[in-house]
């Protein structure tokens, strides 16, 4: 029988400041059995994970295992590096008891966890949400999470359900599915996304997400504009000329290098929406420039995009009212026109396939003189 006493270990993981390690306790060395006394774990001020029982290391027996692995105040913000380019800012503490009984060889594990005040930030999409409350059931198979209210930064409310399955904390997939009236799902900047970016608040059938962490997919399910927002979807980086053509802008883009963004884990989207005028549809034609269209109206619009970030957009978008604005930097020409009604864009997969039925007038004071033929303005100079 061996003795263990180990104390004031800081322990530090990936980055993280998780606080000092005690190990305390016995090991039978014949028996291959690990008993730990309570006073085993991290703590940190009055933050703890706390482990006891007795462990079995001998994989050629049935010998029995009985311990169990208590969370006091614990730091939610310790899951972090598990998380890696799914979830971030993650906040909150948990409390709760799992129990580790069975045999060596098939570990039953049952428990259940509270979080309280709960925080994360959905790295994919720029949103940051807020967990109240959250009562989660632990075992062999699956981490359940049953009915959980979320928060956006505006305080709009969705509710999440699903559940992440696993084996023994291995091969981990998510199974997980959001549904509101009005919640914001997307929060992003340019820097953040090139493929496409803006800030929008919707109703949802569902939003879900599912896979394993290096293979995850989002699907938004009849997402609908709830409040007003606002989509931006570039064309393409400038040099700053103003000199794409207006005649083969249904090629536009084919040759054009993208800057994409490189993940070392997959991550796809497909998104379902029913556009409407609370929406407004920013088309960047050159950024340096200003070049754009914006348009509201309303359309049943598919978007996917795969690991690799090539966008394929299908639907029809039909134009309630909106603007084009271009700009000739040799002339020093700068122009907005009016979309008007009914003018459509055609989405039709790959984003330089998009077609354009466009009416659009441009509105510019003028003399009355300047309107008149030479003939109107000799009979009205005799008049």
């Amino acid at each position: 029988m061996m003795k263990m006493v180990t104390k004031n270990l800081e322990l530090l993981f990936v980055g993280i400041k998780m606080g000092n390690i005690n190990i305390v306790g016995n090991y039978d060395n014949r028996e291959k059995l690990l008993s730990l006394d309570p006073q085993t774990g991290i703590f940190n001020d009055k933050n703890s994970v706390i482990a006891s029982g007795v462990i079995s290391f001998d994989s050629t027996t049935n010998q029995k295992i009985d311990g169990s692995i208590e969370f006091k105040n614990t730091p939610a913000s310790w899951a972090t590096p598990f998380l890696t380019g799914v979830l971030s800012h993650i906040g909150g503490n948990v409390d709760g008891t799992i129990d580790i009984k069975g045999s060596s060889t098939a570990p039953e594990m049952n428990g259940t966890l509270n979080l309280f005040n709960g925080a994360l930030h959905l790295d994919y999409m720029g949103t940051d949400y807020t967990i109240p409350y959250a009562n989660v059931h632990i075992s062999n198979r699956r981490i359940g999470l049953g009915k959980v209210l979320i928060q956006d930064s505006h305080t709009k409310m969705a509710f999440l359900t699903g559940y992440f399955s696993h084996n023994l904390f291995k091969d981990v997939q998510a199974n997980l599915s959001v549904t509101s009236d009005q919640f914001e799902v997307m929060n992003l900047s340019s820097y953040d996304n090139n493929i496409f970016y803006g800030n929008v608040i919707a109703s949802m059938d569902s939003l879900t997400l599912k896979g394993p962490f290096n293979n995850l997919k989002l699907s938004v399910y009849n997402i609908a504009p709830a409040a007003k927002s606002r989509i931006f979807i570039p064309v393409s980086s400038s040099s700053g000329t103003g000199s794409y053509s207006y005649v083969s802008f249904k090629n536009y883009g084919k040759t054009q290098d993208r800057l994409v963004k490189k993940h070392k884990d997959k991550f796809s989207i497909s998104i379902d929406a029913n556009l409407n005028t609370l929406a407004e549809m920013v088309i960047v034609l050159d950024q340096a420039n200003g070049d754009e269209i914006r348009a509201k109206g309303d359309g049943r619009i598919q978007m996917e995009i795969p690991p690799n970030n090539d966008l394929s957009i299908n639907g029809v978008y039909t134009i309630d009212n909106g603007t084009y604005t271009f700009t000739f930097n040799q002339l020093f020409i700068r122009r907005s026109f009016s979309l008007d009604p009914g003018s459509t864009i055609s989405f039709n997969g790959p984003f330089a396939q998009t077609s354009l039925s466009v009416d659009a007038t441009y509105r510019a004071k003028a003399k009355l003189s300047d309107l008149l033929t030479e003939a109107d303005k000799t009979y009205s100079s005799s008049d």
